[in-house]
């Protein structure tokens, strides 16, 4: 079964009722699937047109378009950025996120530095 709901209150009886109608199937002795359950996503509104966004600009950009006037026009989903050169700024930043990001590759550097080997010299040093 697959379902839309308008309310958060619809959606939250539908993931309510659904499991105890199972149980009283299973209970009546009906033959249940393993595998049957209740599942749910949510979903934001407006999510659908920033998703069709998303893949738009991602196919114009690989088949060369230049990103341009037209991309800041577009409404784009959370995990998707789109930097280039430009006259005026686009997005301004939060305060600070330059030096959280600065602490946070330090903090990597510091946990994921690579072993390093010292090698001895292989020849012998002549001297005249």
């Amino acid at each position: 079964m697959v379902a839309a709901f308008d309310s958060r209150r619809e959606f939250d009886a539908c993931l309510q009722a659904v499991p105890e109608e199972i149980e009283r199937r299973k209970a009546a002795g009906e033959q249940v699937d393993a595998h049957e359950h209740v599942s749910g996503t949510v979903h934001d509104p407006g999510s659908g047109r920033r998703a069709a966004n998303g893949r738009l600009v991602i196919r114009a950009l690989r088949r060369g378009v230049a990103p341009g006037p037209w991309m800041n026009e577009l409404e784009m989903p959370s995990n998707i950025a789109v930097f280039g050169p430009s006259t005026e700024p686009v997005h301004q930043p939060q305060r600070g996120l330059g030096q959280l990001i600065r602490r946070w590759l330090a903090r990597r550097r510091r946990h994921h530095r690579p072993t390093r080997t010292r090698h001895k010299p292989s020849g012998t040093l002549m001297v005249p």
